[in-house]
């Protein structure tokens, strides 16, 4: 889809927001399911811990607005696909961080570049074009 966003419309434009938002969720939830084979709260947790690092399971509650029991299940599932990892909390003893392991990192690192790529490619069909 070739486009100019500078003449866009108003309404155009948000069609266009639209349409990415949509196919970033269906690339997020094909990614989760196909590639990763985790659902698409638990990518989404992995994303949390790849761009801010270790999180108690309540912080990953919080920022998927989920409880804490299913933030705990959620972690439990997350330690059995080998993405992440529980560990002790330097800074508190009584908690303990969720962190990705190697394995968990190097997952999610691919699927943050292959949408990198993807979004690339988009961005592209809608850089402004010079008059002719």
């Amino acid at each position: 889809m070739q486009g100019n966003l500078v003449n866009m419309s108003g309404q155009s434009l948000a069609l266009a927001v639209r349409g990415l938002v949509i196919a970033a969720e269906r690339y997020r939830t094909h990614t989760a399911r196909h590639q990763l084979g985790v659902g698409p709260t638990e990518i989404v947790a992995l994303g949390y811990l790849y761009t801010e690092g270790p999180l108690t399971a309540a912080e990953l509650a919080t920022r998927l607005q989920i409880t804490s029991p299913s933030a705990t299940e959620l972690v439990d599932r997350l330690e059995k696909t080998t993405y992440a990892q529980r560990q002790p909390n330097p800074k508190d003893r009584r908690k303990r961080l969720v962190t990705l392991t190697d394995h968990g990192h190097q997952a999610i690192h691919a699927v943050f570049n292959n949408l990198g790529d993807e979004l690339a490619e988009i961005y592209t069909a809608f850089t402004p074009t010079a008059p002719t």
